[in-house]
């Protein structure tokens, strides 16, 4: 999350926590960047992309979705830089929890380039 200093902080970190539990994960009221690890079977063999998610509700406060928007960019440079993160997607959803409740419409969401999904 980013603070009202404009710091970026970590709002937490949630062990094995599968597509549907994002829906609980990622808040629903206030715009955030999430890092999932999104274990799946591909041709039967299990793989372990990352998947940086950048989610906005459009209940959220104005100057958050503006500073957000802005940052996106340095928080997946920064992961990848110092984290050593290999960011596989990129998905961009306002709507949340929904379109991370049903595992079928996130897998789908996946096969498209830039994803963005709004209700």
């Amino acid at each position: 999350r980013i603070d009202e200093n404009e710091v970026i902080q970590a709002a937490g970190t949630s062990e094995m926590v599968d597509v549907q539990g994002l829906a609980t994960t990622i808040s629903d009221t206030e715009p955030r960047y999430s890092f999932f690890r999104y274990t799946h079977e591909v041709e039967g063999e299990q793989v372990h992309p990352i998947i940086f998610i950048y989610t906005c509700p459009s209940a959220s406060k104005v100057k958050e979705r503006m500073i957000y928007a802005s940052m996106k960019r340095t928080v997946m440079e920064t992961a990848s830089k110092e984290g050593g993160f290999e960011i596989a997607k990129k998905v961009r959803d306002i709507l949340i929890p929904a379109i991370f409740s049903n595992g079928t419409v996130f897998r789908q969401k996946l096969l498209i380039k830039e994803c963005v999904y709004i209700a």
